[in-house]
């Protein structure tokens, strides 16, 4: 599991990744693709520089 959060003037985004090796044990690959849109934009628009 990766966990990964930001805060900025008191707001909290905590940001969660589960990575599983083989085959999922459930079906939690039909997520909404606005969630996985949403968590790709959140990384993509992180760097370093404001980590």
């Amino acid at each position: 599991m990766l966990e990964m959060a930001g805060a900025r003037h008191h707001y909290h985004a905590p940001l969660t990744r589960t990575l599983y090796f083989g085959v999922p044990a459930f079906r939690g690959n039909r997520f909404d693709p606005s969630i996985i849109e949403g968590v790709d934009a959140a990384l993509n628009g992180s760097s370093w520089s404001n980590l």
